[in-house]
């Protein structure tokens, strides 16, 4: 079946979905009100609360379907021509290659992502075009691979997947409240059944929709940059997920701001994140089973697809962010937006070098102040503890396990601390496990505090005195 063909039958199958819902809606409201209205008028209200029931019922639903305006909310700072003419040079480019006019708005988000969409209006009525542009995204692919990333999108908007998506977002939304308004009513049911059709019907219809635009991607940059960049974005958004909360969301909880996208760029370059990363896109890569309730196909069945179309030139290894003015200047203004510009304007930057000194070490400090009691009474010589003892002097808040981890979390940071107050020299970077350093001796501390507990290690060698008390 032709791509045409296929586009024909798509927007005839949602539009048959979608006035469908309505009917349905619109129906069961009106014979709820035709029982009620028989109620009254023939049988002499016999069963009052069924009447009621009849209206309140038909009221939710066509409340329900009420037409609720998009209140768009800009996803970060918007981006215009002047201040990024290579950015922009590239966005006019490929929407010339695909035959459609340019975004109204460009915007960069804080996500490994891509996308457009038509905002304001009310059901796809007075909507305008908008494109988002991860800054995370920008930082992990090359130029090559963004320009078929963006050929992908404009092949949203050249298919016509995003004029139909208002309407069909609209139709799903109506059927949330519908259900939600009928949520102690046997006729939740019909709906809840009508619903899941219709997510079957429109999630394989996006699913095509992605092939589509992943063909056009192919013939207007080459199918190589496509599945590279799919293969990239696969890898990097867990990446970027565990990057912010294990690295990131510490350091501005503690009213610092670091470099995040430079931060990023070493995070991914950590020889066991990038393996790991490897072996998650290959295992992703290998899943043949699609639901069908994915928007999108599985990774190995996009790149099977993209396989079979003309690969294109390689060469440009350019990262994507070389086409932006400048990094830092957009790394802030999205972390402005994220947090608004007050709160922003009091974080305090620190380089990735500085941060344990000046977020690690003062946090350390307050969590062995705040659980005096886990460390009370020990010395270096009386470890390891067993388990009785963890669980004895552990939280009495957490339970099992949990009470365990964290007494030896809090052990490992009050020696740590002896440590740095002996002299040695605590380091870590983004994604690097971080190590204490005393002369020639080097000790990756929490580690082998952990497996010390454990009776894994028989010793722990790091030339404290026995008798030094943990606090």
């Amino acid at each position: 079946m032709s791509g045409r063909t296929w586009l024909v039958i798509r927007a005839v199958m949602a539009v048959v979905l979608m006035v469908g819902f309505y009917v349905l809606a619109i129906g069961t409201a009106g014979l709820l009100l035709l029982f009620a209205y028989a109620q009254v008028v023939y049988l002499k209200l016999r069963v009052v609360k069924l009447v009621i029931v009849c209206v309140a019922g038909a009221a939710a639903i066509l409340w329900s379907l009420i037409p609720r305006r998009d209140k768009f909310i800009a996803p970060g700072p918007q981006v215009d021509p002047a201040s990024e003419p290579a950015l922009f040079d590239m966005l006019k480019g490929v929407a010339t290659a695909t035959d459609q006019s340019m975004p109204t708005e460009v915007y960069v988000i804080a996500d490994v992502n891509a996308w457009v969409a038509q905002r304001g209006g009310v059901m796809g009525i007075g909507t305008r075009r908008i494109m988002g542009l991860g800054l995370p995204l920008l930082q992990s692919v090359t130029v090559p691979e963004l320009k078929a990333i963006l050929a992908h999108e404009f092949g949203h908007y050249h298919a016509g997947d995003v004029a139909l998506g208002p309407w069909i977002y609209r139709t799903r939304a109506a059927m949330e409240r519908t259900i939600r308004q009928l949520s102690n009513s046997a006729l939740r049911v019909i709906f809840l059944a009508y619903g899941r059709l219709f997510l079957r019907v429109t999630h394989a219809v996006s699913r095509r929709q992605e092939y589509i635009a992943d063909e056009l991607a192919a013939r207007v940059v080459g199918a190589a940059p496509m599945t590279s960049a799919l293969r990239k974005v696969h890898a990097t958004t867990p990446a970027f997920s565990a990057y912010w909360q294990s690295e990131v969301m510490p350091v501005l909880s503690s009213g610092f701001v670091p470099p995040i996208m430079s931060g990023f760029a070493q995070f991914v370059q950590v020889k066991a994140i990038a393996e790991d990363l490897q072996k998650h896109v290959n295992a992703t890569e290998a899943e043949s089973a699609t639901d069908p309730y994915d928007t999108h196909p599985s990774l190995k069945d996009r790149i099977a697809a993209l396989g079979a179309l003309p690969q294109g030139p390689r060469g440009d290894d350019r990262p994507a962010t070389t086409l932006l003015s400048s990094v830092d200047k957009w790394e802030q203004q999205l972390l402005s937006s994220l947090f608004g510009a007050e709160q922003f304007q009091t974080l305090k930057p620190v380089d990735w070098a500085a941060v344990v000194d000046r977020v690690y070490l003062p946090a350390w400090r307050k969590l062995v102040a705040d659980n005096a009691k886990i460390v009370n009474g020990l010395t270096i010589g009386s470890l390891p503890l067993s388990r009785e003892m963890l669980i004895g002097r552990g939280r009495g808040d957490l339970e099992g396990d949990g009470r365990i981890t964290h007494a030896k979390y809090v052990i490992a940071t009050s020696v740590a601390l002896l440590l740095v107050d002996a002299g040695w020299r605590a380091e870590t970077a983004p994604g690097e496990k971080l190590v204490l350093r005393g002369g020639d001796t080097r000790s990756v501390l929490f580690e082998e505090i952990n497996a010390f507990a454990g009776g894994e290690r028989t010793s722990l060698d790091l030339g404290l005195p026995a008798a030094l008390p943990l606090s």
